[in-house]
């Protein structure tokens, strides 16, 4: 419960597990928790569509699916999402992106990739079809946080202080493997169909950081961010797909 609550903490706006005194070890051993947090974020997004639909604001409440996500969350990953982009699409040493990624500030390649986000996900989530759109909202988050552990475990850190660096040091076999079980149990729970999602979501991740990790000689927190964020428009692109036509 302490693991639970530190990785709550962590990753949405919630009051919890913040009083906790964890040392870095601990908070980086919540890892696992990760894709449980993560069915909590993808229930109130698909609560926030249901309700709106509800009532007959169909459009509302798809861009509140989406609203949502990043209200809980703080925009966490939509920050890493941007001081990636700025970075990356810089095209300059790996030393020199590092260094504009850490920057606080910014950039125009920042702030475009996430209005080409937030289109994209709200696009997606609109082009989604009942019953099946609920399913994939509740599991998109859970999905996208279970890439996100893979991603830190399987992967080097890139600097040799840093947030991200708590999880990417402290973490290991027996967090991602309670966060497989967590990812993959709720998928099979809510809707079986969604293990293909899993398997090709892993696969898209691991090819983006392995990606990533070549240029930057490993991943950064931000990254990590980025990362969870392109492996949720996966999902919600998947979800699109005309799968009863294959």
């Amino acid at each position: 419960m302490r693991s639970l609550l530190l990785a709550a903490g962590f990753l949405t706006i919630l009051p919890v597990g913040r009083n906790i005194n964890a040392t870095e070890s601990e908070i980086g051993r919540s890892l696992g928790w990760f894709p449980a947090v993560g069915l909590a974020l993808g229930g109130a997004s698909a609560g926030a569509y249901y309700l709106f639909n509800t009532i007959g604001l169909n459009l509302l409440g798809d861009v509140l699916a989406v609203l949502a996500l990043v209200v809980l969350t703080g925009g966490l990953h939509w920050d890493g999402l941007m001081d990636t982009a700025d970075g990356l699409l810089s095209c300059r040493s790996r030393e020199r992106m590092l260094e504009i990624m850490k920057d606080s500030n910014v950039g125009a390649m920042g702030v475009l990739a996430a209005l080409c986000l937030l289109l994209l996900k709200v696009a997606l989530v609109i082009e989604l079809a009942m019953p099946d759109k609920l399913y994939i909202l509740v599991l998109a988050p859970v999905i996208s946080r279970l890439c996100m552990v893979h991603t830190i475990i399987k992967f080097p850190y890139a600097r040799k202080k840093g947030f991200g660096g708590m999880f990417a040091h402290h973490a290991g076999k027996s967090q991602l493997a309670l966060a497989a079980l967590t990812g993959i149990g709720l998928t099979v729970v809510i809707w079986p169909v969604g293990l293909i999602f899993v398997g090709i979501a892993l696969l898209f991740s691991a090819l983006l950081s392995w990606h990533i990790s070549r240029k930057l000689g490993g991943l950064t927190g931000d990254v990590y961010g980025a990362i969870t964020e392109l492996t949720e428009v996966a999902v919600l692109f998947m979800g699109v797909l005309p799968w009863t036509m294959l």
